[in-house]
């Protein structure tokens, strides 16, 4: 998984300067894109959007996104936080991250935090 904060009045092209950069996302530039979802909501975002802020796309003070690599299917779990700004997690074969994803664990305790957990391990197995 890989993670970071950005600005919300930051850009989305900065966040996906950001991805491209890392070693272990395994992108390639113009070849990925990530992946907002929630159940009922699925936005891919690309070079298209890089021009504008995070807070313009809607992004809320933490986002989960999912790097998603040109040629796959969009991601059917759960993928990348972004606090104050996007951080990604891969989902199927990098649809937020690197290839070897660890999923995002809430520091709050409970039994959302217990089910967000079993979501992300579940999505580990698969991968």
């Amino acid at each position: 998984r890989l993670q970071r904060r950005f600005l919300r009045e930051g850009l989305l092209g900065q966040v996906l300067d950001w991805v491209e950069s890392e070693p272990s996302s395994r992108v390639r530039p113009g070849k990925f894109r990530v992946v907002q979802k929630w159940p009922g909501h699925c936005r891919e975002l690309g070079p298209a959007e890089a021009g504008e802020k995070l807070s313009s796309l809607g992004f809320a003070r933490q986002e989960a996104l999912f790097l998603q690599h040109l040629g796959e299917e969009a991601p059917a779990g759960s993928g990348v936080d972004t606090a104050e700004a996007p951080q990604l997690q891969e989902a199927a074969p990098e649809a937020s991250a690197p290839s070897t994803a660890q999923p995002a664990v809430s520091s709050g305790g409970g039994a959302w935090s217990a089910a967000e957990e079993r979501a992300h391990e579940a999505l580990d197995a698969r991968l």
